[in-house]
């Protein structure tokens, strides 16, 4: 799919643009991309749904390749609430990771990039736990709030842990499930995962790694840095409700939306921690989504100034927007900085035509008189071609409707494979079945492959079943 000459031209900093792949092969190109130039990637997704299929697909792909997402807030700039920890300790896993030689894949979008991060040096060190090692209880349960974990009763959401005699429950804020740890003495007996519903036991774990759950820590040290911080910007608001809470050490719904006062180093973002060598891809509207960010986070800073001035006792004080978000000037020298691979549906003076193309919707046109019929015809000119033909489908029922329509149209040349690798392992004169996410397919003629799925193949609605 990728020419030579793109990817010589990907060696500088700088956009190409190509045309051609669009969203029914952007993981299989960013794939192709990471394996060619063994190079990081940024990739940047419509929201926060797509980056989780595109997690998918590349996994798919390639179960080894290290995938990571960069979530946004689920909260707007300047609201009057906080981040959940589901939503901070994500960021902060990422933020961990890429110092350390990462060489994969980032995916996010540009509400997420424009939000900047802690300081990596203000970040507690991650808290290893193996059955068989001994903990002094009451130190641990220090570490966990430390962690910025809070303490309940009873687990039910990410970030919360409970401490009943010798057992320790902890839901890790990037975890589906919670962990219950069992202790005889000091002595960890037991890791297992239970549902915090049921409180079911799962399965047993051989160790946890817990890492920070929160922004910030409210510790002696930052609550400190935060007092000064915050009478050096706003002297006149020692009365305010945040700035009391949070003197009385107090967590308190805006303290997110002041993260840059707890810290006495400055914030990052994440083109910060990306490797300089990080190849950056992005559809041609990503400029215009970097504008529409960045108005956005100004109107809402506008927004508070005004409701301050009308009514000073029922509003905060808002942080000018270059103290947590990216500024469009940063946005375009990050950018600038690095190599982007810019995919354009249109056609441009100095675009790179790339010769890929999505596979038809046979259960969408309703104009083909025998859409299965044109389905095997069309699998087999691939195959006389020497290309080699890989359909997917998402679950055994599928499998079986596909083999059934393939067998009542004489294609009798059909072979299940486990795996995308074991796919391309296999004849290539033969069909290769496969279980995987892919909602839509494509013809790579340069790389002699025809990627089928199910979704094209019978429509959307049959993923449901």
């Amino acid at each position: 799919m990728l020419t030579p000459d793109v990817l010589k031209r990907l060696n500088q900093p700088g956009p190409v643009t190509v045309t051609g792949p669009e969203g029914f092969c952007l993981s299989f190109l960013a794939l192709e991309l990471q394996q060619k130039t063994q190079r990081p990637l940024l990739l940047l997704a419509l929201d926060e749904q797509h980056c989780h299929e595109l997690k998918a697909e590349l996994a798919f792909y390639n179960p080894k390749l290290p995938v990571l997402i960069l979530p946004a807030w689920e909260v707007q700039p300047y609201d009057r609430t906080s981040p959940t920890a589901a939503q901070q300790a994500p960021r902060l896993e990422v933020a961990q990771h890429l110092p350390q030689g990462f060489s994969g894949v980032v995916l996010s979008k540009v509400e997420a990039l424009s939000l900047k991060l802690p300081p990596l040096q203000a970040q507690p060190a991650a808290l290893q736990l193996k059955r068989g090692h001994s903990y002094n209880i009451p130190a641990l349960r220090a570490e966990l709030v430390m962690l910025g974990l809070r303490h309940t009763d009873v687990v039910m959401e990410p970030g919360e842990f409970a401490v009943r005699g010798g057992i320790v429950d902890v839901f890790p804020a990037t975890a589906e499930n919670p962990v219950r740890l069992e202790f005889f003495g000091d002595e960890l007996e037991s890791l297992k995962s239970f549902d915090a519903a049921s409180q079911r036991s799962l399965e047993p774990l051989p160790h946890l790694t817990l890492g920070s759950a929160a922004d910030v820590v409210l510790s002696e040290r930052q609550l400190r840095q935060f007092k000064q911080a915050y009478r050096e910007h706003f002297p006149t608001g020692q009365e305010d409700e945040v700035f009391v809470a949070l003197s009385q050490g107090r967590p308190h719904p805006l303290q997110s939306h002041y993260l840059p006062l707890f810290f006495d180093q400055p914030m990052l973002s994440l083109f910060n921690l990306l490797p300089a060598t990080t190849v950056v891809v992005a559809e041609y509207t990503f400029a215009q989504a970097v504008q529409n960010r960045v108005q956005a986070v100004r109107e809402a800073f506008l927004m508070r100034q005004q409701l301050l001035a009308e009514h000073a006792s029922s509003v905060y004080r808002p942080l000018p927007p270059e103290s947590l978000y990216l500024s469009e000037a940063e946005f375009n020298s990050a950018f600038a900085a690095r190599s982007q691979l810019v995919l354009n549906l249109f056609a441009a003076d100095d675009a790179v035509q790339l010769n890929v193309r999505p596979h038809h919707s046979y259960g969408r046109v309703k104009t083909m008189a025998d859409p299965m019929a044109r389905l095997v015809a069309d699998i087999r000119a691939a195959i006389n071609q020497r290309q080699r033909v890989v359909v997917t489908y998402f679950n055994a029922s599928a499998a079986s409707h596909l083999q059934q329509v393939f067998d009542e149209h004489g294609l009798l040349n059909v072979v299940p494979a486990t795996s995308w690798y074991q796919a391309g392992q296999q004849d290539i004169n033969n069909v290769q079945l496969v279980p995987g996410p892919l909602r839509h397919g494509f013809d790579d003629p340069a790389d002699g492959l025809v990627v089928v799925t199910e979704e094209d193949i019978f429509g959307e609605k049959q993923r449901r079943g």
